[in-house]
Parts: structure tokens; C-alpha cells; sequence
């Protein structure tokens, strides 16, 4: 009794921080931060040189709890899943006898995992690891392997099953029981990205084969095909988030100015966003999105120049190579986000100032006092915003000494920022 009272006081305390944070964001996180704190994560270092193996990070849910994977030390090894906290650190997931190799994909407030374990060249099987218990999520009919690809917070995993030799490659969703296939209108290939369950709603792609993805929209049984990306011939739904945004990612046509690049949007009740590119890029790929309407993802420059891989962030518009929101003395490319949470935070993998791949973590820096524009400065607009607030105000933003009074000292604050 003791222990489950324990056990209850922490998803209880767990629970409490996850509102906070998400009380934080409703705050805070409306627009693009101005800069990121870095954690790095690495693998343990493999002998006799002791170099970190190379390491990324996949998932990372609303309390700031990272899920990943690193390289085996050795010349024909597989990978290593982790779970990172605060509390513990990083922890690898002991592996099933017989399986040598495991990936994680997402990780949710309760500590689940979903990933992909198995045979270094074998058919491998999607799982659910819960509290140092591995489930084995088998298969669909006629398939002899599976893959996950995201974990909702009530523990439904959905991803892919297939026939390693025949095909094909079916769409999936498990919770508690067999795996059950999705019924799609288009096919006979499919893949899950994506589960929003509060709304029963997945998404993913469906096709014939890779030349012809379509995005769609699974929701309570009920399909919507959203087909291909606007000037484009596939479609893929990588994404969703609370508010039905979902994003998508696709190839242009042979007469688009991007011809066969991939592109990214934002897609909701059939209107399209372009998300655009970062300068000195041409293809992109959408991997993360928030109920903020936050997009994470990264750039790769195939024709129009030898820039390296590069992570960004997007939101309202705007898009920023998230190297340029970290500090240059830290000597990181960063290459690829991989996911975004609610409060903000960016995990992925980059390059550290000695070659090796490094995960890591961004969490948003505060902007400074004063700014009331969210323009990562202070300036006249922020001086004019303050002054339309002038005298009473409480809980306003331009209230910066919290006295519920927007005066001399506030202006005093905003002055000492200026800049």
C-alpha cells in the first residue's frame, strides 16, 4: 500500500508540473522564443578511445522527459533506446533476450515509451515499454513486422506492420489488445505518424506506393484524404495537435520551381499554410508540432548550396534556423529537430564541435523584460504598448513589477532593457 501511495504521489506531483507548463506556454510560448538553453545528451562512451557513440533524441513529452537512441559500441552493432529525465538522468531500456537492437519514437507524460525492437537484420516489432515492462505489440495478419511511430497519453500506439517479402505496408493502431489495421480508401500501402486520441484522431499517408502518398485523417473510423501538398505529388500527414492542425510534408511537381524537392505546410479544414524555407535551402522535412501551432523540423540544401542540415523552428510565419537562437560558444550544428512539446521545448540530434552526433535538448529562454511585442527587443513599441496600459492593470503583460499598476517603476524596468 505504502509503495502505490508513493507511486500515486508522483504521477500526482507529475501531473501538477504538467499543468504549470502548459499554463506557462498559454503564456509564453505564442511566438517564436528568442533563444534556447542547451542540454547535451550522449551515450556511454565506447572503449578503448572512449567516444560517445553517435546519439539522437526522438520524443520528448510536456514534462521535459526525453526518449532516444545511441549506436552499440562495435562495428556491426544496432542501437540502444534511452529515457532521459531530470530526476534520473539517462536511463537505457534493458533489451528482451534475443533482441539486439531498439529504437524509441515518443514518450508521454506517464512514462510510456512506443518504439521499434528486433533483430539487427531481422523483422522487427513495434513495443510499448511501461514501468520496465516491454509489450511486444506483434503484427497484422500476414505481416511479420511492425514499427512505431507515436504514442498517445492513454497509451494507444499506432505505426506500420508489413510483410518484409510481400508487402505491403499497412497503417496500425493498438491499445490493450491485438493490433487492428486501419481501413483506408487508398492503398494498399499506409503508415501512422501521428495520434491525437482525445478527438480519436490519426494521421499518416496511404498510397500505392512512395510516388503516390496521400496524407489523411483518420478520425473515430471516419477517413478524410487531404491528399498532396498545393504544386505537389505526394503527401504525407506527419503531425496533429489538439486544434485539428495537422502538418503535412510532400514532393513538388516536375514544373514547380522546386521540382521533386519536399516541402512543408500546415493544413486545417482544407486551408493550406506554406511554412516556407530557410534561406540557403531547398528541401525540408516537418517533424514536430504543438498546440501552439509550433512547427519543428529541418532543412537540407540539395541544389542550391553546400550548407549543412539544419533544425528550424516555425510559427505565425516565421521560420528560424534554430542555430541561430543558440549561443555560437557552444560550437553545435544543429541538424535536425525531431519533436516539440507544449511548453516549447526542441529535442533532436547535431553535430558537436568534434564531429560526433550528439542529442539534444532546447528549452526557451525568457525574452527580455519589457518586451511586450514578443521582437526579442526593447523599444519604442514596447514604450507605446506600456503607456496605452498606464495606471491600474492587473495582470496585464506591461505590468512588469506585478504590483497591478503600470507606472514610473514599470517604465523605470522597461528602460533598464532598452535595446
Amino acid at each position: 500500500m505504502a509503495e502505490s501511495s508513493a507511486r500515486w504521489s508522483d504521477w500526482r506531483a507529475r501531473g501538477i508540473l504538467a499543468v504549470v507548463l502548459a499554463l506557462a506556454v498559454d503564456a509564453t510560448s505564442a511566438q517564436i522564443p528568442c533563444g534556447y538553453q542547451v542540454l547535451i545528451l550522449q551515450g556511454p562512451s565506447c572503449p578503448p578511445l572512449n567516444i560517445p557513440p553517435p546519439t539522437t533524441a526522438t520524443g520528448v513529452n510536456d514534462l521535459g522527459d526525453v526518449v532516444g537512441h545511441y549506436s552499440q559500441c562495435g562495428a556491426a552493432s544496432g542501437n540502444d533506446a534511452y529515457l532521459w529525465t531530470r530526476e534520473t538522468g539517462m536511463t537505457t531500456l534493458d533489451r528482451l533476450p534475443g533482441v539486439l537492437s531498439a529504437t524509441s519514437a515518443d514518450v508521454n507524460d506517464t512514462l510510456q515509451i512506443a518504439g521499434t525492437m528486433g533483430g539487427i537484420v531481422t523483422p522487427v516489432r513495434a513495443y510499448l515499454y511501461d514501468q520496465g515492462v516491454w509489450f511486444d505489440l506483434g503484427v497484422l495478419p500476414g505481416a511479420d513486422g511492425s514499427g512505431a511511430g507515436a504514442l498517445s497519453e492513454q497509451g494507444k500506439v499506432v505505426g506500420w506492420s508489413s510483410n518484409t517479402i510481400s508487402g505491403p505496408h499497412e497503417a496500425f493502431r493498438w491499445k490493450d489488445g491485438p493490433m487492428v489495421g486501419l481501413d483506408l480508401p487508398i492503398g494498399p500501402n499506409s503508415g501512422a505518424a501521428d495520434i491525437y486520441e482525445a478527438n480519436d484522431q490519426i494521421v499518416g499517408w496511404m498510397g500505392a506506393n512512395t510516388f503516390d502518398r496521400r496524407a489523411f485523417l483518420w478520425e473515430g473510423g471516419q477517413v478524410t484524404d487531404l491528399g498532396v501538398i498545393p504544386g505537389g505529388f505526394t503527401g504525407s500527414a506527419t503531425a496533429i495537435n489538439s486544434a485539428g492542425q495537422i502538418t503535412i510534408g510532400g514532393q513538388f511537381n516536375s514544373d514547380h520551381p522546386r521540382a521533386f524537392i519536399s516541402g512543408g505546410f500546415l493544413w486545417k479544414d482544407v486551408q493550406w499554410t506554406d511554412l516556407g524555407m530557410l534561406p540557403g535551402y531547398d528541401s525540408m522535412a516537418v517533424t514536430g508540432l504543438n498546440d501552439s501551432a509550433t512547427v519543428a523540423g529541418w532543412c537540407r540544401a540539395i541544389e542550391s548550396s553546400n550548407a549543412p542540415d539544419a533544425g528550424f523552428v516555425w510559427h505565425d510565419g516565421a521560420m528560424i534556423n534554430l542555430n541561430d537562437l543558440i549561443s555560437c560558444d557552444l560550437g553545435l550544428q544543429i541538424q535536425r529537430a525531431e519533436a516539440i512539446n507544449n511548453a516549447g521545448q526542441i529535442v533532436g540530434r547535431a553535430l558537436d564541435s568534434e564531429g560526433i552526433v550528439v542529442a539534444f535538448v532546447l528549452t526557451p529562454s525568457e525574452n527580455p523584460p519589457g518586451d511586450l511585442d514578443g521582437d526579442c527587443q526593447v523599444g519604442i513599441i514596447d514604450f507605446l504598448e506600456l503607456l496605452s496600459h498606464w495606471g491600474p492593470c492587473e495582470g496585464c503583460p506591461a505590468d512588469l513589477d506585478g504590483d497591478g499598476i503600470v507606472g514610473i517603476l514599470d517604465f523605470l524596468s522597461l528602460l533598464a532593457n532598452w535595446g
